[in-house]
């Protein structure tokens, strides 16, 4: 057997459950595996022969990053050595002679060593919740019929809303359980009735395995998220040349055949998790002028195809609605869509249309009648 080497395991108990904790210790120990020390997710272990050992969590004071000497000394003297203290929450104390006498003894007492974490707890909620009001907020004038939901929420990544206010949630609720539980805990004892050291804590892994995989999933979200900024440069104006391969580019050429020779591109991309694909791409007159555009082309492919048509009604609302107010429109008749619009006005002509999961658009600065296009735009973008 290997002696003095140490191993990592993942803590299958949810933060505050004292007994649960105490028992997952001591049964690891009877396996041979000895704590060092108690982090957030991993607790660490020196693998020795098998013991019978207790462990007991003792609260520990703001901000302590070890026990004040007078605890110390208290459980020194009674036969209790002390281990290390998990994230300013819990003291870690040891016991290898079962003759070693409990510390606590009057559970009214032992009640009041809750009393500080409890409050902790109480105070972190309650922050926590004065938050919910300012996001209930932002959700009804959102989501709200008639409000611009599908940029915020759809087309552009949002930090808070993809990543950081789902790990605010997780974490709401596992203080909110913990809370709960210490406040039983705490009534139970104030009633005068024992703290029960053992405890069934492999009831609560399932909770513990969605905790963590929610967790490390919002995690790898940002990860990934951050990879694609920079691996494709997202917002950033770049030659259209370096254009993927499998990107569909409507050509100017083809649409106005008096720009064959002469006419330049750029393209910027957009990405979030429900639009993945999203690309706006320019072609003007001059390489170095970027108020002289002929054609610009906004494409999408959302990841449902539930999405589309909420994509495709925030291009119309934008580019008719808002850049054209003025323009006429009309809905264009054709089986090459399941939907289009076509809008003109003096300043240009727009194509809106949609099919499965692709949203395309269209504006073009010239004397071509666009809709003889809509042919060739389904074959370069469906």
């Amino acid at each position: 057997m290997a002696v003095n080497k140490n191993y990592h395991r993942i803590i299958p108990v949810t933060n505050y459950d004292i007994a649960g904790m105490e028992t997952w210790l001591s049964d690891m120990a009877e396996k041979g595996f000895f704590l060092t020390d108690l982090g957030a997710y991993l607790g660490h272990f020196r693998k020795t022969e098998p013991k019978t050992v207790r462990y007991r969590l003792e609260p520990a004071g703001k901000n302590e990053q070890r026990p004040n000497p007078e605890l110390y000394e208290i459980y020194k003297e009674n036969g209790w050595r002390y281990i290390t203290t998990r994230s300013k929450m819990f003291h870690v104390f040891m016991a290898e002679d079962a003759t070693a006498p409990e510390i606590h003894t009057d559970p009214v007492i032992q009640s009041g060593t809750l009393k500080k974490i409890v409050r902790q707890l109480v105070i972190s909620l309650t922050v926590a919740v004065a938050f919910v009001p300012l996001f209930v907020i932002f959700s009804v004038s959102v989501f709200w019929p008639g409000g611009d939901w599908v940029r915020p929420v759809l087309l552009d990544f949002n930090y808070n809303l993809y990543v950081v206010f789902p790990i605010y949630i997780l974490v709401s609720i596992g203080a909110f359980i913990s809370a709960a539980r210490l406040i039983k805990l705490r009534r139970r004892l104030h009633k005068g009735l024992p703290f029960e050291h053992r405890r069934k804590y492999k009831r609560g892994i399932v909770l513990r395995i969605i905790e963590l995989c929610a967790t490390f999933a919002c995690v790898f979200a940002l990860v990934v998220s951050l990879i694609v900024y920079a691996a494709t440069g997202v917002g950033n104006h770049k030659p259209l040349s370096e254009i993927r391969r499998d990107v569909p580019v409507l050509s100017l050429a083809e649409i106005d055949p008096g720009y064959v020779h002469g006419s330049y591109g750029s393209f910027n991309r957009g990405y979030t998790p429900l639009v993945p694909v999203q690309y706006t791409i320019f072609q003007r007159k001059e390489a170095n002028d970027p108020y002289q555009i002929v054609l610009q082309t906004n494409y999408y492919k959302a990841a449902f195809p539930c999405l589309t048509k909420h994509v495709y009604n925030e291009q119309n609302r934008f580019f008719i609605e808002f850049l054209e107010h003025n323009a006429d429109y009309e809905p264009l008749a054709t089986p090459l869509f399941d939907e289009a619009v076509y809008c003109s006005s003096d300043l240009a002509q727009t194509i809106i249309a949609y099919r499965n999961k692709t949203v395309i658009v269209v504006r073009y600065y010239g004397d071509e009648y666009l809709p003889d296009k809509l042919d060739l735009i389904a074959d370069t973008f469906l």
